[in-house]
Order: C-alpha cells, then sequence, then structure tokens
C-alpha cells in the first residue's frame, strides 16, 4: 500500500485506532503472553497497485496487518512485505530472521567480502533480512550497505564510508521518489497508475549510487566485495531455477527479467515525445 512507504509509523497508528474502536487496551500481548489480535472494519485501502478497496477490514495481527479484504473471511493472509518496518517486524516475530535461513549475502559476508544490495523496495532488504532490525520503529545499522526506494531519513541508515562518497560526487543521500520531478497530476510522474513516464530518476539514483559512491568506497576498503543490483540478481536467479527447477520460483524471476528487457527493448517505439528534462 502506497502510505506504507512514507508513514514507517502507520502499523502502531493502525493498532491504536484498532483498540479505540474495539474498546480492548492497545496492547500486542496478553498477559498470559498470548498474541492479540484487532480488525478495523469499514476501511478505505490503497494498494500499490490495482483498485482502492472500499469498506475493506483491515487485520492486525500483533503489530503486523495480516489480512485486507472486503471482509475478514475474504481478506488475503499474505502481509504486504515490501515495506522494511514490516520486515523488521517479522524478524521480531521469528527469532530475528523470518526467513529461516542464510542469504547470499550472509555468505558472502562470513567470508570476509564488504556487501551492498541496491533496487526495489522490500525485495532489496530480504536480501539481507537477518540484519533488518527497527526497535521502536527506529531502524539500526546494517553492516551491509542497503540502497532502496526509502533510503534517507526514515530509511535504513547508510553506512558513513557510502555517505561520504555520495558527498564527495555530489549525490544526495536520499533516494528520490518516483514523480520523476512532476507535480503529482501529471501524467509524467510514475507514482500512480496511468502514467506515460518510466521511473527515469530513481533508477538512475540507483545506478548513480552504485557506481559513484557504493563502488568507490568498497575500492578504499582493499578488500574483496559483493554487490547485488536486483535486475542482475534476477537474472542469475532466473538461471539458476532452469538447473534447479524443484527450488521454484523460476516464473516470476523469468518474468521479472523479461519484463525489463522488453521494456529496454521497445521502449523506442513507444517513444512518442521527447525524454524529460532534468530538473535542476
Amino acid at each position: 500500500m502506497r502510505f506504507l512507504r512514507r508513514r514507517p509509523s502507520f502499523a502502531l497508528t493502525l493498532i491504536a485506532a484498532a483498540a479505540v474502536l474495539l474498546g480492548v487496551p492497545p496492547k500486542l500481548r496478553a498477559q498470559g503472553g498470548e498474541p492479540q489480535y484487532f480488525a478495523i472494519k469499514n476501511a478505505t485501502v490503497v494498494p500499490v497497485s490495482g483498485p482502492r478497496i472500499e469498506n475493506a477490514t483491515v487485520i492486525v495481527s500483533r503489530g503486523v496487518i495480516s489480512a485486507i479484504g472486503k471482509d475478514a473471511a475474504t481478506a488475503t493472509l499474505t502481509p504486504f512485505i515490501e515495506n522494511n518496518l514490516f520486515l523488521a517486524r517479522l524478524n521480531d516475530y521469528y527469532n530475528g530472521n523470518y526467513l529461516g535461513q542464510a542469504t547470499i549475502i550472509d555468505l558472502a559476508r562470513a567470508n570476509g567480502y564488504a556487501v551492498a544490495v541496491v533496487g526495489k523496495l522490500g525485495p532489496t532488504a530480504i536480501q539481507d533480512i537477518a540484519e533488518i532490525r527497527a526497535p521502536l520503529s527506529d531502524f539500526q545499522p546494517t553492516s551491509a550497505t542497503i540502497i532502496d526506494d526509502t533510503t534517507g531519513p526514515q530509511g535504513i541508515p547508510l553506512p558513513q564510508n557510502v555517505r561520504e562518497e555520495m558527498n564527495a560526487s555530489g549525490l544526495p543521500a536520499s533516494t528520490p521518489d518516483r514523480s520523476n520531478g512532476h507535480e503529482p497530476s501529471s501524467r509524467h510522474n510514475n507514482g500512480h497508475p496511468g502514467t506515460l513516464a518510466a521511473n527515469f530518476y530513481q533508477q538512475q539514483y540507483l545506478a548513480n549510487a552504485a557506481t559513484q559512491a557504493v563502488l568507490p568506497a568498497f575500492r578504499k576498503q582493499l578488500k574483496p566485495f559483493f554487490l547485488i543490483f536486483w535486475f542482475l540478481f534476477q537474472l542469475w536467479q532466473a538461471n539458476f531455477s532452469l538447473t534447479h527447477p524443484d527450488a521454484g520460483g523460476g516464473v516470476a524471476f523469468a518474468a521479472h527479467v523479461g519484463g525489463f528487457v522488453f521494456g529496454a527493448v521497445a521502449v523506442k517505439a513507444f517513444q512518442v515525445r521527447p525524454p524529460l528534462p532534468v530538473p535542476r
């Protein structure tokens, strides 16, 4: 849901609102240690993609939205995890790592590599999931460099050496939003359905952050490094799925790669106006 990207404290606000509606104390657990569950009815939900849901039921389980739908019976039980705060909450409930296993970033770090992950909000942090912690909704520094849509004052802190490289290269320490520098009502704003423009500025920022800040910082450390850029990692996973079909996920990985490649190849065919000017 779009508003979750902008308000990290939304889950706590939702719990308090549910407590008022249901007439119960706003605490996460009963005295016996069992989790408390809340439901908010007649809510308006605005997903990242898809239509608005009017008169929806939102179920909150131990501080995490666990179901959304027209009513509790039809609500999906899949939590919205393209949100770093929710990933941190899931870790809290699953002994520090909701995946229950080490990631490739863990293996690289254990073997002495400097590590970084750059890309889409959610999948980026999952690559180093055990490091995602946010007590009292304040993200803690991670040993890996993590750069995604929310990098900035409210996001996962950047290492000092990467911040210094950003400053030296003139890059801001906060990722731009998807607006492409345009007003919310503009069809060149990529942040809403019906846009006529790709997510140019944010993606260019992520590429610049990798080449102008992360790689120079790694070079000065004089040690091997491991850098995941989300598309390239999807490409690797898609090929892995061909040789290990039992691992699952092959269709999703191939769809991500295919969509990227098709867009890169076909973008000129759909371009009906000059490229957007870069804001100064």
